[in-house]
């Protein structure tokens, strides 16, 4: 068993899990999802409350860093060169997120980011993941902006080595540690995407097919026997978005019968949201 899972208890109706979180953040050659790549990476496992452990380190991303990135964190090329390449951490980055719910001030750049390194050496990667800003906006409301920078300077959070991954990561966490005093743990956990062993499969869906979703932008439609669309809609995460609306959303009065009639999901990866809600509005239309 993995060092990290020793913290709090979080009921579900198989069995009692403990949490603990992997507050993580990356620098980069650039800011496009698909072309870029990872020059650093920082991981501050935390149970809410106080560091367990940490781990950080230059990538060397066997590519060119933009000028612009160089300027924002202070990390050249001639830094990178002599650092390890991403599969000579993987295992370390496999061992401090292992058994830990994955954290990041806008996931969907972070987790992605390290999701397609784990991809490009043909390794799997997923975890259970929760998001700051997300949940920034629900706790701490009428911010003038959730940026990572303004939001800890309005909260009071000393944010030092800004645009680097520890001093990002060390931030991060500090601000996860007061979502969880004002809300509690079970609180980051009911807006992650931890649940997915809790969904009450009826018909022909089962976890497996669910569980073998990407977790990329997209559409997904739920389809029936004879492939006829029941259901459409674009997501920023395919994965996420089907768990949760097979937890929730489809209990709704309006979707009687869609669960027992769904055969198969089909999905389309896009490289955003926006040319996802592009497609959507086209099928249906």
């Amino acid at each position: 068993m993995c060092a990290c899972k020793i913290s709090k208890i979080y009921w579900n109706k198989y069995c009692i899990f403990a949490f603990v979180f992997a507050v993580i953040d990356v620098e980069t050659t650039g800011g496009h999802l698909y072309d870029d790549r990872i020059t650093e990476v920082a991981i501050y496992v935390t149970d809410g409350k106080r560091l367990i452990k940490s781990f950080s380190s230059l990538v060397n991303p066997e590519r060119k860093i933009t000028p612009f990135v160089v300027k924002l964190t202070g990390i050249t090329d001639e830094m990178v060169s002599t650092a390890p390449i991403f599969a000579e951490i993987a295992e370390e980055v496999l061992s401090y997120t292992e058994d830990c719910v994955f954290v990041a001030h806008n996931i969907s750049f972070d987790y992605s980011m390290i999701k397609r390194e784990f991809k490009r050496i043909g390794i799997p990667f997923r975890r259970p993941n929760a998001c700051t800003v997300e949940l920034s906006q629900r706790v701490f409301k009428n911010q003038p902006s959730y940026s990572l920078g303004n939001l800890t300077k309005n909260l009071g959070i000393k944010l030092s080595n800004r645009h680097r991954a520890f001093g990002d990561a060390q931030a991060t966490a500090i601000l996860l540690q007061m979502i969880i005093e004002e809300k509690g743990e079970s609180y980051i956990l009911d807006h992650s995407n931890t649940h997915t062993q809790n969904i009450d499969f009826e018909g022909a869906l089962t976890q497996e097919m669910i569980d073998a979703l990407p977790e990329d932008p997209g559409v997904f439609r739920f389809l029936n026997a004879e492939k006829e669309v029941l259901y459409i809609s674009a997501a920023k995460n395919i994965f996420a978005a089907v768990s949760k609306f097979l937890l929730s959303e489809i209990k709704h009065s309006r979707y009687v019968g869609l669960f027992k009639n769904t055969a198969s999901i089909d999905v389309q990866v896009f490289n955003s949201v926006i040319v996802a809600e592009l497609q959507e509005i086209e099928d249906i239309r």
